[in-house]
């Protein structure tokens, strides 16, 4: 049987095809980053949203087909419970990991979007400077008119 390697959400092959992550997804992702490995029901409490450990685990196991996180099977003690014979003891769940660093993904997303705009890099660099800056010296988008 031949094992298919995860896809490279990075796309190191062609950078022009990033596969782009929602708002939803980077939350996720950051929390990973973050926290290290994590349950579903770990990523809805460190988001405090009111996010379900299930819908939790949904978005998590998009970003695995994405490529963007692994996982593995483990077992949960659950208190209370007396300990079983088997060696697997405890609610059974999954632990995901990233498989990219925040740097990479990061540093992906702004190229594949400079891309998309058919911006250079070099006339954003005054803006990009100017954005990471304290809150209190950036400009505000003016409406043209």
């Amino acid at each position: 049987m031949k094992v298919l390697a995860p896809p490279d959400p990075l796309n190191r092959d062609d950078p022009k095809s990033v596969d782009p992550l929602s708002p939803s997804e980077w939350r996720l992702m950051r929390c990973i980053w973050e926290h290290g490995p994590s349950t579903p029901s770990q990523v809805a409490e460190y988001l405090g949203l009111g996010l379900h450990p299930k819908s939790a685990g949904i978005l998590l196991a998009r970003l695995v087909s994405k490529g963007f996180l692994e996982f593995r099977r483990a077992h949960i003690p659950v208190p209370g419970r007396p300990l079983q014979k088997s060696p697997l003891r405890g609610r059974p769940t999954h632990v995901y990991s990233a498989l990219v660093t925040f740097e990479d993904s990061l540093r992906a997303q702004l190229q594949s979007f400079l891309e998309a705009h058919e911006v250079d890099a070099e006339s954003c660099r005054g803006v990009l400077a100017e954005f990471l800056t304290e809150p209190s010296q950036r400009t505000t988008l003016k409406k043209s008119g």
